[in-house]
């Protein structure tokens, strides 16, 4: 079984720069550089004879290359009860689009069943375990404005995931270009 996912690579310098993020907020966990990555759809765990057929669905995908904006932060699920720390995406209707191609193309490969909440696309800085409201509330007033020069998305990949001990790890099984 192989647990799956398509995602965007974010660009180098943006990662440092998210990273430079990080601070001194007890019970937060930040993300590692290896961990940064946009996720556009979950697969989850898959039977290894099926990843040939997501493979060459995700490969019929005819999308043009757009770009992103990264910008703004908040907490999952809500600013009360923080679980999450991200950082948001906007500029992101070519990425709707993706994502319905290749929600639509794993619908037929697989019998995929796609998520019903909203997309929110966005990139996880940390995850927050017990966290005090005041050092939180400093950081996102601190980076209320926060805000990168958007970046083109050329291609999108299709990850594999393995959840350790030490946070998960991922590895790019297949590159698709944006034509």
């Amino acid at each position: 079984m192989a647990r799956l996912f398509t995602a965007i690579e974010l660009p180098s310098p943006l990662k440092d720069d998210l990273l430079k993020l990080s601070c001194s907020i007890p019970g937060a966990h930040w993300s590692k550089r290896e961990q940064m990555h946009l996720t556009i759809t979950f697969i989850g765990e898959v039977e290894s004879n099926k990843q040939s057929q997501i493979q060459e669905a995700l490969s019929t995908i005819t999308s043009e290359p757009f770009s992103l904006k990264v910008e703004h932060v908040g907490t999952f699920p809500n600013p009360k009860y923080p679980k999450i720390l991200w950082v948001g995406i906007s500029l992101f209707s070519g990425l709707s689009q993706l994502k319905t191609q290749i929600e639509q193309a794993l619908q037929k490969a697989i019998a995929f069943t796609p998520e019903v909440r909203e997309y929110n696309p966005h990139l996880t800085l940390a995850r927050l375990r017990g966290v005090e409201s005041k050092e939180l509330t400093q950081f996102l007033e601190k980076q209320e404005h926060l805000s990168y020069e958007a970046f083109p998305v050329e291609h999108f990949n299709l990850y594999s995931s393995k959840l350790l001990r030490t946070g998960a790890e991922y590895r790019v099984e297949q590159s698709y270009p944006l034509s």
